[in-house]
């Protein structure tokens, strides 16, 4: 009954193994360009727009959100955003995750192998 088990566990594993390799000999040049415009797109209006923008124009106020923890109901820690306003070239922490989100998104898959 164990060996029964163990072999079908086997077998849904190589399946889903097969699936992944795959999707990933995916031929469709379509889907690799879909992600890298989504990757190149985010990066510059997530940070060159706000550079250039903060370098052409320094004295226009930019609002960014920094979370800020606090206690919570019953001693936990909830978190709260604490918007701020600056001027210049503003990035903020937000700026930071969605690039290295991004930037895993896009990269992720080139430094994970199955082996």
């Amino acid at each position: 009954m164990n060996q029964q088990k163990n072999q079908h566990q086997l077998s849904l594993l190589k399946q889903g193994r097969q699936s992944r390799n795959d999707a990933r000999s995916e031929p469709d040049k379509g889907f690799r360009w879909t992600r890298r415009t989504i990757a190149l797109v985010s990066i510059l209006s997530i940070i060159c727009l706000p550079i250039v923008g903060g370098i052409l124009y320094p004295h226009l106020p930019v609002s960014y959100g920094v979370t800020e923890l606090g206690g919570g109901l019953f001693g936990g820690d909830a978190g709260r955003i604490l918007w701020t306003t600056g001027t210049g070239v503003v990035i903020g922490p937000m700026h930071t995750h969605l690039v290295s989100a991004i930037a895993g998104m896009y990269f992720g898959s080139s430094a994970v192998s199955d082996a």
